[in-house]
């Protein structure tokens, strides 16, 4: 009797048990394991925002980078900042995915000129350079960027800095052309000019660099994540 259960029961789990226990993920295995929300995914140590999630194809591991927690394959295309083959990512492991540029410079264009944070400091910036006018002193490289609007209607221009480097950009007080979003235009009143043309997007903006994956104010990161989400609705 027991020789016979022991046999029906070897015979129901023969396909399981001869199935390997090892094998290479591909993507199609991929795609079904994360079909669902992970709690398990990680986070960068550098930016906890960013979602890692890893890929395995031919016998290769690489991550994709996420402002959702939800699989690749169940995110909307532009959730995916891009590929990097090591964690973490540095500008030459990371290869960058075109919709989610597109994607923040949506966001940008028309959110930035709300953004309190932005609109803080321009105002600062303005600030100081009126102030140093007013007094005779040389404006830094940064004010007369504010506050050199020459033929431009508006008081000038104010950088959006990428979160990764502000407040640390180097003796001179300029950031670098990778760690610049773009500019918003400001008004003779120290004022961010919003609508049409208030912001000017920055080609030489990099997502990922020596010092991280790009850093977005708390702002403009819940309206990133507030359309990603809605794009996954639809």
């Amino acid at each position: 009797m027991v020789l016979t259960m022991l046999a029906t029961l070897l015979k129901r789990a023969g396909p399981a048990l001869r199935e390997p226990r090892a094998h290479a993920y591909t993507y199609t295995h991929l795609r079904q394991s994360l079909s669902q929300p992970s709690r398990n995914v990680q986070t960068l140590a550098q930016n906890k925002s960013i979602y890692v999630h890893p890929l395995s194809t031919a016998g290769k591991t690489t991550y994709a980078l996420s402002y959702l927690p939800s699989a690749p394959s169940d995110s909307p295309p532009a959730a995916i900042l891009g590929h990097t083959t090591a964690i973490p990512p540095t500008g030459d492991t990371f290869t960058e995915n075109p919709p989610f540029r597109t994607l923040l410079l949506s966001i940008l264009r028309d959110y930035a000129a709300h953004d309190p944070n932005i609109r803080a400091e321009a105002y600062a910036s303005w600030s100081a350079s009126m102030r140093r006018g007013i007094s005779g002193g040389s404006p830094s490289a940064s004010e007369r960027h504010v506050r050199g609007g020459g033929g431009t209607g508006v008081g000038g221009f104010h950088n959006i800095v990428d979160g990764r480097v502000a407040g640390n950009v180097g003796m001179r007080g300029v950031p670098e052309p990778q760690d610049v979003l773009g500019s918003v235009g400001v008004d003779g009143n120290g004022e961010v000019v919003g609508g049409p043309g208030g912001f000017v997007e920055c080609e030489s903006w990099r997502v990922v660099t020596g010092d991280g994956v790009g850093v977005l104010t708390e702002y403009l990161e819940g309206k990133l994540v507030e359309r990603l989400k809605e794009q996954g609705k639809k």
